[in-house]
């Protein structure tokens, strides 16, 4: 191991060198230093579905291990469901594997439409537009809705796709769930953009913690400011009807445009916003990751359609997921491990050094339990922490092996 240790921040942004110069630093200074301690668990391969128990190939054994995971995001286990199988399965067979045009232009499939209209009555939208990946639906839409003239402000903890989309227009990072520092920015740029728009998570995908929204969306109506929610862990997971974070706070037909993705709750793949019938007809003819994009599959499209009706009929998945969020979580807190401030599927164990986090997720894979290590730039500096997605298809002793294997790798590494 190298004595001086390197993170990804150390390679991004730099303008002293090439582009061969980076990349060979970044293979000599960062991949270098984790395949000497074989510590990269990063493109580890799946041998058939991701799901509570799958199969990968070890990188540096090449054997193949079964493992309990926490790495998927089906979280009602509906892409393997027979009925959601099925119903891709014959729009495959009567369309073909792809539509083979953008949607614009001959790919735009009668069960797109389908699909659009059934997410936006679910969310109490008046229409939705769908795209082939979940990170589209953000990246795009806001590439193209707000300008120079216009300010976003994001929650310093949005999603990736939803920065990748403000480069045309202001951006104020604004504190984490906070109403009351909300208010006072917006007040401080009162008449001075166009448009004014406000970016949260319904839930956080890091931290496992929902949006105020009832709060958020009553400063925004104060200052005429619009209110854009990401819900993609939200939706078909929490709310009574599985309508998200926008359901559980009370806000449903209140907030002015919603994203999400098919490839979480629904076991599918792609992503869609919801709002208006005036603001998507207008992404309909500007938004980029949809006009020079493929259409979605025929078979994610109708998969999707039957996932979406299966959320509404199977509540009782919705309840495992939050028993079994609970079970794992309070466990966690007893034994003194810091899972942060989440409260929903997704709970953090708190480590903070990005290599030692690194070494700890190496030592739940030899012990039988694959978790994300997540380091800086999917969080900040010295805040790394393993990430358990649970799902409603996790038995009690899953969760109970994963703690044990917990508590062996906090002797070795002192987790606590």
């Amino acid at each position: 191991m190298k004595p001086t240790l390197f993170s990804l921040r150390d390679f991004m942004n730099r303008e002293d060198c090439s582009l061969a110069e980076r990349v060979t630093l970044f293979k000599e200074n960062f991949l270098d230093q984790f395949e000497d301690e074989k510590l990269m668990n990063a493109w580890t391969s799946s041998v058939g579905c991701v799901d509570t128990q799958m199969k990968i190939r070890d990188k540096y054994t090449n054997e193949e291990r079964t493992v309990i995971s926490f790495v998927s995001n089906n979280y009602l286990g509906y892409s393997k469901r027979k009925e959601v199988i099925d119903a891709g399965i014959e729009f495959i067979k009567s369309y073909g594997c792809g539509m083979g045009a953008a949607a614009c232009i001959g790919g735009y499939a009668d069960i797109q439409h389908e699909l659009e209209q059934k997410v936006a009555s679910f969310l109490h939208c008046e229409d939705a537009m769908v795209f082939s990946a979940g990170f589209n639906a953000n990246c795009g839409p806001l590439l193209v809705m707000l300008r120079k003239c216009d300010i976003a402000l994001v929650d310093m903890y949005a999603h990736s796709s939803v920065f990748e989309g403000l480069y045309n227009t202001n951006t104020k990072i604004i504190k984490h769930n906070d109403p009351e520092y909300l208010d006072k920015a917006l007040t401080i740029m009162e008449d001075k953009y166009k448009t004014k728009m406000v970016i949260v998570d319904g839930i956080y995908s890091q931290d496992g913690d929902v949006a105020p929204l009832a709060d958020l969306l009553k400063v925004c109506k104060k200052h005429g400011a619009l209110l854009w929610v990401d819900d993609a862990h939200g939706i078909g997971v929490i709310g009574e009807n599985g309508r998200g974070a926008i359901e559980q706070c009370n806000v449903l037909g209140k907030v002015d445009f919603i994203t999400g993705t098919l490839s979480k709750a629904m076991g599918s793949v792609g992503g869609f916003i919801a709002g208006s019938h005036l603001f998507i007809n207008y992404l309909r003819y500007h938004a980029k990751t949809s006009i020079f994009s493929a259409a979605s599959t025929p078979q994610s499209l109708a998969s999707a359609i039957k996932s979406l009706e299966l959320i509404q009929k199977e509540p009782e998945l919705r309840k495992k997921i939050k028993d079994n969020a609970i079970y794992f979580r309070s466990r966690l807190i007893e034994l003194g491990f810091d899972t942060g401030i989440s409260e929903t599927q997704i709970v953090p164990v708190k480590i903070g050094d990005d290599l030692k986090t690194h070494r700890i997720a190496r030592a739940m894979m030899e012990r039988g339990v694959y978790v994300a290590a997540i380091t800086y730039p999917g969080v900040k500096m010295n805040d790394a922490r393993l990430r358990f997605g649970i799902m409603a298809t996790h038995t009690k002793e899953h969760l109970d092996m994963t703690i044990n294997a917990l508590l062996e790798v906090d002797k070795i590494f002192g987790i606590r």
